[in-house]
């Protein structure tokens, strides 16, 4: 990841390609002033729109073993969990239930087309 100044060099071939026909030419890509934080962010939007970072919200039933089902279930596909909620107050739809949500991040497209249905699965 270049920041803007580090990328100017690239961007001048690609803004006037004219005035380097012809020739050998390369350019410093550069830049490490970005923050972590950024970088994260920058890197979890990817991951969102590549559909590799997934989000499951289920109402489920609340007894013991749900949590590893859901867990193994998503271990099936290869994928890798990230962040589990568990709400059994005020959230979910009766007392006997709990609402769970699951982030997790897959290894490629393949494995998130392959988790879609996890949704379905998980709460029958």
């Amino acid at each position: 990841m270049a920041e803007g100044a580090g990328a100017a060099g690239i961007a001048a071939l690609l803004t006037y390609p004219e005035l380097f026909r012809g020739q050998r030419v390369g350019g410093p890509i550069c830049g490490a002033d970005i923050d972590n934080r950024a970088l994260a962010s920058v890197l979890q939007r990817v991951m969102f729109r590549d559909g590799r970072l997934m989000r499951l919200a289920l109402n489920i039933p609340d007894r013991p073993g749900v949590l590893a089902d859901i867990a193994g279930r998503i271990g099936a596909v290869a994928a890798n969990i990230i962040e589990v909620s568990h709400h059994r107050l005020l959230t979910s739809p009766s007392v006997q239930a709990a609402r769970r949500e699951v982030m997790f991040e897959a290894r490629d497209a393949t494995t998130a087309r392959m988790s879609s249905p996890l949704s379905k699965t998980i709460t029958q």
